[in-house]
């Protein structure tokens, strides 16, 4: 071979080789990430125009995520906790829940990931905390006292047998974990109209449990849809418009009487229907168009606040909101072998429960810090 021939193969080699290092080099972020699955909370150039925009549009009603078989997966923004994670937000915060069955099986069910204190306090595993489901959906767990008292509640005064330092006595009340000197309350009202009658007993000082709470969850809806003869008759006969209605106004009421206590409302999830009738989709479309009041009163009432600036979320005052459980679990309420079923009709199993863990979670978390961060594009 001569000489010739062979530096021609050599330059050809040679330019080959620098073609394939381009090309690993021009791909190596691409691949990096594939393989890693990492992606910047911010893009380091910014959102765009209409990136801010949808921002702006956004509201807790879009933040549902979506299913892939019994996984929830969170929308674009939000993440998912983990119970270490859970139990350092919620460790200093003393929480009321106020609500129907629903808002007691999902209560305890976040008690009893609280509770959970599996490898707690060993540095190196403390992202690894396993949580076995008899720790948070067991019978005697979260229907605690739903048949008669077995732990009657007795702090702060307060009794379930003899009472006299508030008009509505918690179904449960205990010490947050790890920090006794902070409480996890259930109050069970399964009406609007009660839950009315609280709200406006706490305005007036008749009643005093919101009084050195920090957050206060609203659970509710679903009686004033399947039981409804039951709840009107509670309620003088109002419609159900009315009752949502009366129900809202005493919670802002209460809202700024009690400015600094973080309230969210959870909107309703659907009673899983036993017949395909017009009974069952008249219930469906209620619960849609209670949940709809409800968000429509709530974000008008945040823009509003917005606009004249008497809503300050850096300091927490004036703090109300909802998460659109509803909207998230919707899509596995209907159909036998779709539903994620709890033990009666009105309840779900424990994953939808997780999920409005996590819902209210990074509810908390973007509240906190949406003054210093910026949007996640």
């Amino acid at each position: 071979m001569s000489p010739k021939s062979t530096s021609h193969r050599s330059f050809c080699l040679m330019a080959l080789l620098t073609l394939l290092a381009h090309a690993y080099l021009l791909n190596a972020p691409l691949l990096a990430a594939e393989n890693t699955m990492v992606e910047p909370l911010v893009s380091p150039v910014g959102c765009t125009p209409q990136q801010e925009q949808q921002q702006l549009n956004m509201t807790p009603r879009d933040m549902t995520g979506s299913w892939v078989g019994s996984w929830w997966i969170p929308p674009k923004g939000w993440k998912l906790f983990s119970t270490e994670e859970l139990q350092d937000m919620w460790i200093d915060q003393s929480m009321i829940w106020v609500g129907d069955s629903t808002a007691r099986r999902s209560a305890m069910s976040l008690y009893g990931l609280l509770r959970h204190d599996n490898n707690r306090g060993r540095q190196e595993h403390k992202e690894h905390l396993h949580v076995s489901l008899e720790e948070i959906d067991r019978e005697a767990l979260i229907d605690l006292n739903r048949k008669e008292i077995t732990e009657p509640c007795r702090r702060h005064g307060w009794d379930n047998n003899n009472n006299n330092n508030t008009k509505h006595l918690p179904l449960i009340c205990r010490p947050m974990p790890e920090n006794r000197n902070k409480d996890f309350v259930v109050l069970q009202l399964p009406c609007l109209q009660t839950v009315e009658n609280f709200l406006l007993d706490e305005v007036s000082g008749a009643s005093n449990l919101t009084i050195d709470m920090d957050v206060m969850i609203l659970s509710l809806g679903i009686w004033d849809v399947v039981r409804q003869g039951d709840c009107q008759k509670k309620q003088g006969g109002r419609p159900l418009r009315a009752r949502i209605l009366y129900t809202l106004d005493a919670l802002t009421k209460l809202n700024q009487k009690r400015p600094k206590l973080k309230i969210i409302w959870r909107t309703s999830g659907y009673s899983f229907p036993l017949q395909d009738d017009e009974s069952e989709h008249d219930e469906v479309n209620q619960t849609n168009v209670m949940n709809d009041i409800v968000m429509d009163h709530l974000d008008k009432q945040q823009q509003l606040s917005a606009e004249k600036a008497t809503t300050t979320i850096t300091n927490h005052n004036h703090w109300m909101t909802y998460v659109n459980w509803g909207g998230a679990v919707e899509p596995r309420s209907f159909g036998a072998n779709n539903r994620l079923a709890g033990d009666i009709p009105a309840h779900y199993g424990i994953q939808p429960r997780l999920v409005l863990h996590q819902m209210i979670a990074n509810t908390m978390y973007q509240r906190a810090l949406s003054s210093r961060l910026p949007p996640p594009c």
